[in-house]
């Protein structure tokens, strides 16, 4: 969660009032945002939520036309280097989970099943990788997205990548976003994800 630099909010409950940007409706930013006022005892009836793109967002942001924007990297890196102030970061609130999705087709047939375990396998050593040649990877990911070397060792330097295998414990932090946005009226009723897992892609 960000603010300006000389923005008088410093603490969750000085958005009552205020213009929020969670960026897009269902998004991390918007999790965040909702776990956020939970934590501080209000609503988002208590502000105004605006959504928006994330470009959208950051134009909105700079113009000063929200009070504070919710979002993610690379977007909070290049926003820190126009001297944006973290407010609330995602820690004990987002599980910083991300999933690869196949289609049942694809996870049934046995061809597709191996070369997806085979890609499983070669991102968990990318991942090792990464942790371990930090430098490399934020100038490797520089090049590819464009993005400045400062930003990319922000981000880089903040996150340590890894593929944990999915358990109950997995299962239940997504079931704890999904019963969030449930709440929130992004779903339209309550869903039950366990279903959607497949604990194992061995061939």
């Amino acid at each position: 969660m960000l603010v300006p630099k000389d923005s008088p909010i410093r603490t969750i409950a000085d958005l009552r009032g205020r213009t929020v940007s969670p960026t897009t409706k269902g998004s991390i930013g918007h999790y965040l945002l909702l776990g956020a006022l939970k934590e501080a005892g209000l609503t988002p009836k208590d502000l105004t939520i605006s959504f928006l793109t994330p470009q959208a967002a950051s134009a909105a942001f700079d113009a000063r036309r929200i009070d504070a924007w919710v979002t993610w990297d690379p977007y909070v890196a290049l926003a820190q280097q126009k001297s944006a102030r973290i407010v609330r970061d995602g820690e004990g609130i987002n599980s910083g989970l991300g999933f690869t999705v196949a289609t049942r087709q694809a996870v049934g047939d046995p061809a597709k099943r191996a070369a997806i375990a085979d890609f499983l396998t070669r991102q968990r050593a990318a991942y090792a990788w990464s942790n371990a040649n930090p430098q490399q990877f934020a100038s490797l990911f520089a090049t590819l997205t464009k993005l400045p070397l400062p930003v990319s060792l922000t981000m880089v330097r903040r996150r340590q990548w890894s593929a944990p295998p999915i358990d109950d414990t997995v299962i239940r932090q997504f079931q704890q976003s999904a019963d969030v946005y449930a709440e929130a009226g992004v779903l339209e009723k309550k869903l039950d994800v366990a279903p959607f897992f497949v604990r194992s892609l061995t061939s």
